[in-house]
């Protein structure tokens, strides 16, 4: 036989012991194979006994490997998402501490006008307390809310659309307070709304609007007066009007 012929029929006789070598490996029993190189550059298979025993410490040997692998990503993972909770729970008490530290009031609705955080000041400036905030409450049920309790200056719709204003709203109470009010839209389709007590900003306004007008009267009094006397003062101290006071 020449040596071509002598590898091709390696090349062809390959494949086939290879499938029955996997076929008697996984096939149920006691017996296993070994792949055997003979000297005409083929292959054969001989058989193993292995025993049940033997085999069984095997397989459960590989499925505690595998069972303990599995379980180390389960704490893994799981370990990281208590991390991350964690660090979400202390984030979010630190920003809810700083909001209601401000002096301003402020509501926060998402995308379905939700409301999501309504901090101390907002509460106290209406009068609510937090279990007014029920669970799936929206803006504008807190709205409706401040206008059953006087809180609210305009019909709900007409607050709204001055609301909307750059500038924003100011808002007459019936205690006589002032609150601004200012809406601004996110880009998550969520509201953010500040109301900010001016009543001594706009008292304080008032105030100089009715003075300034006294004052510039008085102004324009006082100038008047001081050109007169300086007019006065420059006759008497004239070369003219001490030659007129001479005696003759």
């Amino acid at each position: 036989m020449t040596g071509w012929q002598k590898q091709a029929r390696a090349t062809t006789a390959s494949p086939v012991w290879v499938a029955v070598c996997l076929c008697a490996i996984l096939a149920p029993g006691s017996a296993a194979a070994q792949i055997v190189a003979n000297p005409d550059g083929s292959f054969s298979a001989t058989a193993l006994e292995i025993s049940n025993t033997a085999l069984v410490w095997q397989v459960a040997m590989g499925g505690l490997v595998v069972a303990a692998f599995l379980a180390a990503i389960i704490l893994w993972v799981s370990s990281a998402l208590r991390r991350a909770r964690h660090s979400n729970i202390r984030r979010a008490a630190f920003v809810s501490s700083a909001l209601n530290s401000l002096t301003t009031g402020i509501v926060m609705v998402d995308a379905r006008k939700r409301i999501v955080f309504c901090n101390d000041r907002y509460l106290e400036m209406y009068g609510f307390s937090r279990s007014d905030l029920v669970p799936g409450m929206t803006g504008r049920d807190l709205t409706a809310l401040r206008a059953t309790r006087g809180m609210l200056c305009d019909d709900i719709d007409e607050y709204y659309r001055n609301v909307k204003s750059p500038e924003g709203h100011v808002c007459e109470l019936l205690d006589g307070r002032s609150i601004l009010v200012k809406h601004r839209e996110l880009s998550n389709g969520g509201i953010v709304s500040t109301h900010e007590d001016c009543t001594a900003r706009r008292k304080m306004s008032r105030q100089l609007a009715t003075t300034t007008p006294s004052l510039n009267r008085s102004s324009t009094t006082f100038r008047s007066v001081s050109r007169r006397k300086a007019s006065r003062t420059a006759g008497t101290s004239s070369p003219t009007a001490r030659s007129s006071n001479s005696p003759d």
